[in-house]
């Protein structure tokens, strides 16, 4: 599996499509009551079918990444009781299976390992393969230590043992500032979520308040660019508490 690449599932496709048409009506209903704008703003979706579709191959990378952790960890522990980092790794599998599933990416990457490994390719191969496919920068330079490891250096038990220490350090200090920053997230969605709470009330109770702003060119100016910078905003807002280590 290539990890760079993204594809829907059945409902995930209809999931986003329902999305984005709830999007284009509030849209079209507060900021031009009007069902040409409706149907103007579905030339949309493609870009937002993109957005959506990182934020799922990044979330799929992220899962990615924990189950990785999860099994060098297990190979870890196995390798510093004196199996090879052959058998360690063939014997993690059940302990993946447990953790995740039948199902799951590890699991899969595991028994694709096994049968490449049966057709005599090198166990650094496979994951420096995993690494390349997967786009993590992590699992990549892990499989090039591990390579260099078992090439040049007889002490595979400690290097092994302090990249994993190394990488579990990183993956705590991103959960703490995950956990630092998760009210901010919240913080900032109720900020996107104000404004159009807003006009609805305003359209509600006081309709001839807004009226000066729909039906003609200058209203409808003034609320394309109000909308051009509510969008600009929520984007910057996404970015910034985008923190990555």
């Amino acid at each position: 599996m290539n990890y760079e690449r993204y594809y829907f599932t059945g409902t995930e496709l209809i999931r986003i499509i329902i999305e984005y048409l709830l999007i284009d009506v509030t849209v079209a209903y507060l900021f031009f009551d009007s069902v040409m704008a409706f149907f103007v703003g579905l030339i949309w979706i493609l870009p937002y079918e993109r957005y959506r579709r990182r934020a799922f191959q990044k979330k799929r990378k992220q899962l990615l990444m924990e189950q990785f952790l999860e099994l060098i960890t297990a190979v870890s522990a196995k390798v510093n009781g004196g199996i090879s980092a052959e058998n360690a790794f063939r014997d993690s599998l059940s302990d993946m299976e447990r953790m995740y599933g039948r199902d799951a990416m590890i699991v899969r990457e595991l028994k694709l390992m096994m049968i490449r490994q049966a057709h005599s390719e090198t166990l650094e191969k496979c994951l420096t393969d995993l690494g390349i496919r997967s786009g993590i920068p992590d699992i990549y330079d892990f499989a090039q230590i591990f390579t260099i490891a078992r090439q040049n250096s007889g002490r595979m038990r400690t290097v092994i043992g302090d990249t994993v220490r190394t990488m579990q350090e990183k993956s705590d200090t991103e959960a703490e500032i995950e956990v630092l920053v998760s009210g901010k997230k919240l913080e900032q969605k109720i900020m996107c979520v104000i404004p159009l709470v807003i006009i609805a009330y305003l359209r509600l109770e006081t309709a001839e308040f807004l009226s000066v702003l729909y039906h003609n060119p200058f209203g409808m100016f003034i609320m394309s660019i109000c909308l051009a910078v509510y969008a600009g905003a929520y984007i910057l807002g996404e970015r910034i508490v985008d923190i990555s280590v």
